[in-house]
């Protein structure tokens, strides 16, 4: 399958170019942001991701699906979907031992994304990060 293609000749191709182009702009804005204020996100065991299951919307659900196939993990996916327990409150992308604990990192929800940006600024301006309830490096 030629994704370049069907991102350059159909209507889904262009919602996947969109959000790709929205994706890489909230990623540098993010790290601009990080970078002003002094913080970044101190989970880093994907802790978060043992408690939490991300909704997606229909354009986010169909970027993953593209990431999926250009990563070629559609197997990987599709096991993971299978041995997926719904009770668990695990997200079944979670990868326990990978470096972002995303076995979909590139494909993953804008919630996902803005995971860790739970920041506010003090008195004096400096940023002071605000971590979730399951963070346990806190």
């Amino acid at each position: 399958m030629d994704l370049e293609k069907l991102k350059n000749s159909t209507e889904i191709g262009k919602e996947i170019k969109d959000i790709e182009a929205f994706y890489e702009t909230l990623d540098k804005e993010l790290s601009a942001f990080d970078k002003k204020v002094g913080i970044e996100c101190i989970c880093n065991d994907g802790n978060c991701c043992e408690h939490f299951v991300p909704s997606l919307t229909a354009l986010e659900a169909q970027y993953m699906a593209y990431a999926i196939i250009k990563s070629g993990k559609e197997e990987d996916v599709l096991e993971r979907l299978g041995k997926y327990d719904e009770k668990s409150g695990v997200c079944p992308l979670y990868n326990k031992e990978g470096a972002f604990h995303c076995s979909l990192y590139m494909g993953r929800g804008l919630i996902c994304r803005l995971f860790g940006q739970a920041c506010f600024t003090n008195k004096e301006g400096h940023g002071i990060f605000h971590p979730c309830k399951w963070n346990i490096n806190r």
